[in-house]
């Protein structure tokens, strides 16, 4: 949608000059000041990357990154590094898990089959199918962003 002279405009439906999203500054009327908002903004900086190696469900050198923590009551995301050639082990989750290849190229696989997966790549995962993931034998390292419910179970087969 293009922003024409005389129509409302709607965040994120504009493109700014430099082409990413439209974005109005702090002191727009109507646009609160982040401090009084409701939603919760986790900057990048904020958290840490803990090593997950050596965890029951990981094979080889992995690193994450809770995103959302305590703050949200209902989804968990977190950020997951897998140095290449590591991965998860089979496993399975109560849940959907949906996946999302932030870089790298990787594999995922179930009791079918394995496919490879690389940036901008989506996954989808129903409730209770084994399954792994991870940079596997592609020779490249890869980071997902990975999404479930926050009461999601998880078994390691």
């Amino acid at each position: 949608m293009a922003c024409q002279e005389g129509t409302e405009v709607i965040p994120n439906a504009c493109s700014n000059p430099t082409g990413g999203p439209y974005a109005p500054p702090s002191s727009v009327a109507g646009y609160p000041k982040e401090a009084r908002m409701t939603l919760r903004i986790i900057r990048a900086a904020e958290g840490e990357t803990v090593r997950r190696t050596g965890q029951p469900i990981f094979e080889g050198e992995v690193h994450g990154h809770a995103l959302t923590g305590s703050d949200s009551q209902h989804i968990g995301a977190s950020l997951v590094h897998f140095a290449p050639g590591a991965r998860t082990r089979m496993h399975r989750h109560t849940s959907e898990q949906f996946l999302y290849v932030m870089n790298g190229i990787g594999q995922v696989g179930d009791r079918d089959g394995v496919s490879t997966i690389a940036t901008g790549d989506a996954v989808v995962i129903p409730p209770d199918t084994d399954h792994w993931h991870g940079a596997g034998d592609t020779g490249s390292p890869m980071t997902h962003l990975t999404v479930m419910r926050t009461d999601s179970q998880t078994t390691v087969l």
